[in-house]
């Protein structure tokens, strides 16, 4: 039998998206802490932050499905990021890279979690 995967797994993680929300929240009052970008988009992603937090605390049925929505999107919108730093500016882009990584990885054990809770 699959064993679900352990419930700090996703505490863990939802502590990183509620780091992600403040990020936002910090650079919709200080624009200065991250790269140009405009106040409505960082408004949307403290919101969409916060409610992966939340989610990965219940892990809801079809919470999967939502977050790979939201995982193809953040892969697109980073690793052109990423890919733009490293081909003009030759440096890593870190916050591109933990995304690129990071994303894939969650996504997985979500996956994983979804279909041993459903056994």
């Amino acid at each position: 039998m699959e064993r679900a995967i352990p419930r700090g797994v996703f505490l863990s993680i939802a502590a990183f998206f509620a780091a992600g929300a403040v990020f936002h929240l910090a650079a919709l009052v200080r624009p200065a802490v991250a790269d140009p970008s405009p106040p409505w988009r960082h408004a949307l992603f403290v919101l969409v932050n916060v409610a992966v937090a939340l989610g990965m605390r219940w892990r809801p049925r079809g919470f999967a499905l939502g977050f790979a929505l939201l995982a193809a999107q953040q892969l697109w919108s980073h690793g052109v990021t990423g890919a733009l730093a490293w081909r003009d500016e030759r440096r890593i882009d870190w916050a591109s890279l933990v995304v690129v990584v990071g994303m894939p990885t969650v996504l997985a054990l979500l996956v994983a979690d979804a279909r041993a809770r459903r056994r």
